[in-house]
């Protein structure tokens, strides 16, 4: 998404520095902080020193920038909350991650309620569980529309992608193939150093899988995982907790493939239930569903990914929020998304 985001700024004349490990692919001014990514480095997503560095970098040179845009994913993040109050820069934060109500993230909640009054964009409604954050827009995320191409020659498969976990759904989506008679190829991660993901897998889905009708086929790069959605009469997606966005679903629609989700999260805001796809409340209606999502137009999944979820649609937001927070005009909350 960040790649994304930094190409459509370019090509439309922005200047624009990318902090980045130093063999990413840009059209940015880069300035690589770690020279590849921390995982290939063997190095920990916790240790709380490669982040801190990254970000100093990018908080030392704010003066350099009219906007400083930062992404809060992980815990290590949170630290960008601080650093944004000690530059004249203003600071947007695009939150990519759930919001933390939960007992055990308190400390994480008490950060942002502090520092509420930074410039936040949230990336979709569903995520505002804290609401006095300053949210200047919700701004969706971007996909590349061009290489998620449009396909209306589908097979007789349904597709489950992503990470194999209980929250992603992996057994429902199983179990609504079986009841609804349909072949369904899964595609994911198996974290193996994951001791709960791993015996998920082994114990919950594992069994299911018979290499007929419920066929497993790993971890794919990104031109498999597009041709398995350009194949599929649906893609299935009974995430079980309120994931923020979910670029699945909109990978999918783009290639003109219906989606057919439970309403957690941003399911409800992706979906154009009825149109789209189709949003269950449970597996016996996505195994209705999986029938009547053959009958839905896959011009208007594409359509409806063009009109809100393009690189283009991204980049437009992000510049109004840009031009808000410039001019001062961002000091209070917006209640709707961007545009």
């Amino acid at each position: 998404m960040i790649y994304h985001l930094t190409e459509g700024l370019v090509a439309r004349g922005h200047e624009v520095t990318l902090f980045a490990t130093a063999d990413a692919r840009t059209s940015a001014r880069l300035v690589g902080t770690v020279e590849r990514p921390l995982r290939e480095l063997g190095i920990p997503w916790d240790n709380h020193l490669y982040p801190l560095y990254h970000l100093a970098t990018a908080f030392e040179q704010a003066d350099a920038f009219d906007i400083l845009h930062a992404h809060l994913n992980t815990r290590t993040d949170y630290v960008l909350l601080v650093l944004a109050g000690f530059v004249r820069t203003p600071t947007v934060i695009t939150l990519h991650c759930r919001l933390p109500v939960t007992p055990d993230l308190l400390d994480r909640r008490r950060l942002l309620e502090k520092y509420r009054h930074r410039y936040y964009v949230s990336i979709s409604q569903s995520q505002r569980t804290l609401p006095d954050l300053n949210y200047v827009a919700t701004v969706y995320n971007g996909i590349d529309t061009a290489r998620y191409a449009f396909s209306a020659q589908p097979a007789d498969y349904v597709a489950w992608v992503g990470r194999i976990c209980d929250e992603k759904g992996t057994r429902e989506a199983i179990l609504a193939a079986r009841q609804a008679g349909v072949r369904l190829i899964l595609a994911g991660k198996i974290d193996e150093h994951n001791p709960a993901y791993l015996a998920y897998y082994r114990e919950a889905v594992a069994p299911l899988i018979d290499g007929h009708q419920i066929v497993y086929a790993g971890e794919l790069d990104e031109a498999e995982v597009i041709r398995l959605y350009q194949g599929a009469r649906a893609v299935l997606n009974p995430i079980k907790w309120p994931e923020p966005f979910g670029l699945v679903m909109a990978e999918a629609m783009s290639c003109g493939t219906p989606v057919i989700a439970f309403p957690k999260g941003a399911a409800p805001e992706i979906i154009a239930h009825g149109q789209t796809g189709f949003l269950c409340p449970d597996e016996e209606a996505m195994v209705a569903a999986v029938e009547a999502a053959c009958r839905l137009d896959p011009q208007t999944c594409r359509r409806h990914v063009l009109t809100h979820f393009s690189v283009a649609r991204m980049a437009d937001d992000y510049e109004r929020v840009y031009r808000r927070v410039r001019t001062g005009a961002a000091t209070s909350a917006s209640a709707a998304p961007s545009g």
